[in-house]
C-alpha cells in the first residue's frame, strides 16, 4: 500500500527532528556555503551569491548577517585562508 503525506505533514517531521523548517535548513547550507567559499576562493561576492542560491543581493546580505553577524566582505577578510 502507498503511503502519502502531504507537504505540510512531511515539513513538520522534518522540524521535529532538525528543530528547524526545511526553508531555514536551506538558508543555513547556503550561508555556510557562503562562508566556505568566501573564505578559500577569490571569487566575486556577487559570483558566489549566485552560486549559493540567492537571486536577490538584499536577501543575501540579511541572511548573511543574520547567521553571521557581519557581512559578506567584512568576514572574507577577517577570515581569509592564509
Amino acid at each position: 500500500v502507498e503511503k502519502f503525506y502531504s507537504p505540510s505533514y512531511i515539513g513538520a517531521l522534518f522540524k521535529e527532528y532538525t528543530g528547524m523548517s526545511f526553508t531555514e535548513y536551506i538558508m543555513k547550507c547556503r550561508v555556510e556555503k557562503a562562508m566556505q567559499l568566501l573564505e578559500s576562493t577569490h571569487k566575486s561576492i556577487e559570483n558566489i551569491m549566485i552560486e549559493c542560491g540567492f537571486s536577490n543581493r538584499t536577501r543575501f546580505f540579511s541572511h548573511f548577517k543574520e547567521k553571521t553577524g557581519t557581512t559578506p566582505l567584512r568576514y572574507r577578510n577577517m577570515n581569509k585562508e592564509k
